[in-house]
């Protein structure tokens, strides 16, 4: 007799089918396993010599990631503030309106306070400072002229930074399969109702921005961002209405990624329905679970579960395939509608080449539960870190003064986004080419030298 069904609708792992399915997250073949750079907007030619690779230079990525967003958004949203605050402008002895000129040397300015973390802003103007060998701000711009102009120079529109700078970041870089989407925090403790309060992050208030991020250990490169303003009539720049649920999210998620890539998201994500809702769409998905979601498969599934026991059910019409996991520290829940069976299997089974079942036998127990745990769990550890590593280098080198206002902030924020970007893919460049990786605070120095040049 067929063993019994765990939930109405639901098989048992000993019943679990492997399928023919579009997404065998596993397999190099269906899978982009590595990410890569299109060179045609660099370059202007697709597939460019070594020496044509090797003589992309930092300000050749600023420049394209910056330039047009310079000469357009920028320059027209600084004037257009000039000449609404030209009395102040007068009285801080700024008697015409911001040029192309003054709003890069606002800029190296900004990237020369990234570069040295001082806890007075007056040090960058002082006369005894070197500043690490790069050239002293007074030769660069003046104290009094660079706070008069940086409120009206970082003055776009949030939105519109926004589009410009999605629709760049997709130009220039192909991500591979390993797609996370999480939220990271732009510090704001000012006065506003946009601001947010997360007790679990690093930054605990602020403006949460919604971030799809490639996982892979090469590139955590951002493909795609949302600023999260607590508006529900808010659409994105394909007329789709994101709102602030869960559904709207990956939807928009589903709706900027190429078919190759599957969504990976932690437990705010993580319910039947929203798997359903991507399974539906022919969307790959890995996603955690919460014990306090409606329709959870928690309870039968964690039932009596052991230290280092796996489970797995899968659901008879769709496909859809839970895991559940224990160990020391917790229990993981996740679906996917790509991983089988086999993601039962310990991790050693995903890897070549793999450890005998002798050499896992003399390992000591904490290497030896690394290598025995199922590929399910190892999958989703190696695609949901897109998002934490990218916060991790763009926080190292941004630009952390307090703002007044939360847009302010939020542009800045934008800004550093664009530049660890412009990082990311510098060292996939010098990567492709086999040249030693450039240090993201060496990057800054080189664009900050090429820029004065």
């Amino acid at each position: 007799m067929p063993p019994k069904q765990i939930i109405e609708g639901w098989k048992p792992e000993n019943m679990i089918v492997d399928r023919k399915v579009k997404y065998n997250f596993w397999e190099e073949r269906k899978n982009v396993r590595y990410p890569s750079v299109k060179y045609a907007p660099l370059l202007g030619i697709e597939r460019p010599s070594k020496e044509q690779k090797g003589g992309i230079r930092p300000m050749d990525i600023f420049n394209y990631y910056f330039e047009d967003f310079i000469q357009g958004i920028v320059l027209k949203s600084a004037q257009e503030r000039y000449e609404a605050q030209k009395e102040r402008m007068i009285q801080h002895r700024i008697k015409s309106a911001p040029t192309l000129g003054d709003i890069r040397r606002v800029i190296i300015a900004v990237l020369i306070i990234i570069l040295n973390n001082q806890r007075w802003t007056k040090h960058y103007w002082s006369t005894s400072s070197s500043l690490r060998g790069i050239p002293l701000m007074n030769s660069i711009i003046s104290r009094d002229k660079f706070w008069a102009l940086y409120p009206i120079v970082f003055s776009w529109e949030v939105l519109e930074g926004e589009v410009y700078f999605n629709r760049k970041f997709k130009e220039v870089y192909s991500p591979s399969s390993y797609i996370s989407i999480d939220e990271l925090m732009c510090k704001f403790k000012g006065r506003t109702n946009k601001k947010v309060y997360m007790p679990r992050k690093r930054i605990k208030t602020g403006i949460k921005i919604w971030s799809i991020n490639d996982s892979t250990p090469e590139a955590t490169y951002l493909w795609d961002f949302a600023t999260y303003l607590k508006d529900e009539s808010r659409k994105t720049a394909s007329g789709h209405l994101l709102g602030s649920t869960v559904q709207g999210l990956l939807q928009y998620a589903d709706e900027v990624l190429p078919r190759h890539c599957f969504i990976t998201g932690d437990r705010y994500f993580g319910t039947y329905e929203n798997g359903r809702m991507l399974n539906e769409r022919n969307r790959g998905f890995l996603l955690s679970c919460r014990i306090d979601r409606p329709r959870s498969l928690w309870g039968p599934l964690t039932e009596e579960i052991k230290d280092g026991e796996t489970k797995a059910i899968q659901h008879a019409t769709n496909g859809i395939t839970a895991f559940a996991f224990k160990d020391k520290r917790a229990t993981l829940l996740l679906l996917s509608n790509g991983i089988r069976s086999w993601g039962l299997e310990g991790t050693h089974a995903g890897y070549d080449p793999t450890p005998s079942r002798r050499q896992l036998e003399e390992m000591q127990e904490r290497e030896r539960t690394k290598w025995t745990r199922p590929l399910a769990r190892e999958l989703y550890n190696y695609s949901m870190r897109g998002s934490d590593v990218f916060s991790q280098r763009m926080e190292a080198f941004r630009y952390n003064r307090r703002q007044q206002t939360w847009k302010r902030a939020v542009r800045l924020y934008h800004f550093s986004m664009a530049l660890c970007n412009a990082h990311i893919l510098y060292g996939l460049i010098r990567r492709e080419i086999r040249e030693k990786k450039v240090s993201h605070y060496r990057f800054i120095e080189l664009l900050i030298e090429q820029m004065l040049d």
